[in-house]
């Protein structure tokens, strides 16, 4: 993964935002202040993607199945919830994580206690449109599902399951206002219900 020089330890910051909620101006604002910030769109071939696609099949129980790669579907039980030492393979050598974690955030506040949450929340009616047509639309395009019957293609296919697995559908048609707004206040409620008021930055 790109960013400044590495760091070791566990992050101190997790950004429990979601994708299209400034997370870019974030990452660059940490790293004013000093922080080794990791940002998915400043190394995009450089992600983890196969890794993140595994902690989505652990995270979300709806991935299991046809939309499931052949190990997660082979398994019985499902896989688990990532452990400590799986997500610090992931994020261990930043201080702030930002919008690839942002899906998974529950998990990470729970697996680093000593970091500080940044909670940054778009209203849902701004949110919900800009996701759809920046995200959703562009990761979800027909002309995609062919190139991929042809070819891996590591960020589309990690990020679907993403997308799937956080909306909790199986198909991306079934990704409406509804769903969005369910998974948006989860997401949110979700978080403040984990991190307690002094260890969280609104």
């Amino acid at each position: 993964m790109g960013g400044t020089t590495p760091t070791t330890g566990p992050p101190k910051v997790i950004h429990a935002a979601l994708f299209k909620m400034g997370t870019r101006s974030m990452a660059e604002a940490y790293k004013i202040l000093g922080y080794h910030a990791h940002h998915g769109m400043d190394d995009l071939w450089g992600n983890p993607w196969e890794k993140l696609e595994k902690a989505a099949e652990a995270k979300w129980p709806v991935l299991a199945g046809p939309n499931a790669s052949s190990a997660a579907a082979d398994s019985t039980p499902p896989p688990k919830p990532f452990t400590r030492e799986q997500w610090d393979e992931l994020w261990s050598s930043y201080d702030a994580i930002t919008d690839l974690g942002s899906p998974f955030a529950d998990d990470p506040v729970q697996a680093y206690p000593d970091a500080k949450v940044v909670v940054v929340q778009r209203k849902f009616d701004t949110w919900w449109p800009s996701v759809r047509s920046g995200v959703l639309n562009a990761i979800f395009r027909r002309s995609l599902d062919l190139v991929l019957q042809v070819t891996a293609i590591p960020p589309v296919t990690s990020t679907r399951k993403q997308m799937l697995g956080y909306f909790e559908v199986r198909h991306p048609g079934e990704i409406d206002e509804r769903k969005a707004r369910e998974a948006y206040e989860r997401h949110f409620r979700r978080v403040r219900e984990l991190v307690p008021a002094e260890r969280r930055l609104e």
